[in-house]
């Protein structure tokens, strides 16, 4: 179980990526798993300090009160489709459509790899 508040990034794989992130261009765009923020407690918006292509839970809630969010989050998480099955093509396409430059994922993929802690790798996609 999770606290209910904590101050700071525990000393994790997903602390130590996104202590990663905070070290990169502030203004670089990341693409990670729509519900990462469900799975690893903390969203990278939050832990890096870095844009992210979408954050389901977060961004459709915010959609509620601002048609346009609504459209841009359910066309970005159709955008991404089965994340777990993202190929590196895809990711690419999505880097060049989007000015997305990081992946985050716990998936191997054939991208080049910029930061690995435990499983959960960031590779450049451009």
């Amino acid at each position: 179980m999770r606290p209910v508040a904590q101050l700071n990034l525990a000393d994790s794989d997903w602390g130590r990526a996104m202590a990663w992130a905070r070290s990169t261009d502030r203004r670089s765009g990341w693409l990670a798993d729509p519900y990462h923020a469900v799975r690893y407690g903390t969203s990278l918006r939050l832990s890096a300090e870095r844009d992210v292509f979408v954050e389901a839970v977060k961004d459709t809630a915010m959609g509620m009160y601002d048609r346009d969010v609504a459209m841009r989050t359910r066309d970005r998480i159709l955008a991404v489709g089965d994340f777990a099955a993202l190929t590196p093509q895809r990711a690419r396409e999505l880097g060049a459509t989007y000015g997305l430059d990081f992946l985050v994922s716990e998936q191997t993929v054939d991208l080049p790899l910029a930061f690995q802690s435990g499983p959960l790798r960031i590779y450049r996609l451009r």
